[in-house]
């Protein structure tokens, strides 16, 4: 007995002016969280699932119309809590873990969806962060080599990832 479920997706064409039905063949469930992300033509949503389901991204490529799902990597699923994104960074679609942190600092990797030569996609660690001392979380990448980061006082910063400065935005 197979694990595939016949699921749906409603389509609306700008142009056409209408609604239509695709099929999404995938062999899982998915529930995409609500924070997707666009990038080169593909929407990304990272995929919920179902308690003790294995934790995917769902793809969306729009010129295509069909729906992809891409694993996340072994160890991250196991604290899928500290996971933050989908986001996108270097034209590439990015998330953040969260690493054991201390009460006052914070520490983080970068991972990227990569493809090889055949164009099938894989995450890859871009870079690991350590001990930002008052920094909640990061947000997003700004500008290549700059994040948005939220401070634990709510305020937002950015962090230039070269020379490790911080710059508090106008509020």
């Amino acid at each position: 007995m197979s694990d595939f479920m016949e699921s749906r997706a409603l389509l609306y064409a700008l142009r056409a002016d209408s609604w239509r039905e695709i099929k999404i063949e995938l062999e899982a469930i998915f529930l995409p969280n609500d924070k997707g992300v666009y990038c080169k033509g593909v929407y990304y949503w990272l995929n919920k699932g179902v308690p003790g389901s294995k934790k995917t991204v769902l793809s969306f490529d729009m010129s295509e119309e069909v729906f992809h799902s891409i694993a996340i990597p072994d160890h991250i699923q196991k604290e899928i809590g500290n996971l933050r994104g989908p986001t996108t960074g270097n034209d590439s679609i990015v998330f953040f873990f969260l690493l054991k942190n201390s009460w006052n600092s914070t520490s983080f990797e970068v991972w990227m969806m990569v493809r090889n030569r055949e164009g099938v996609p894989r995450w890859s660690k871009n870079l690991t962060v350590r001990s930002l001392v008052c920094i909640y979380a990061p947000l997003t990448f700004w500008k290549d080599d700059e994040l948005l980061m939220e401070t634990r006082d709510g305020r937002v910063v950015t962090y230039n990832l070269h020379n490790q400065k911080f710059r508090q935005l106008p509020t």
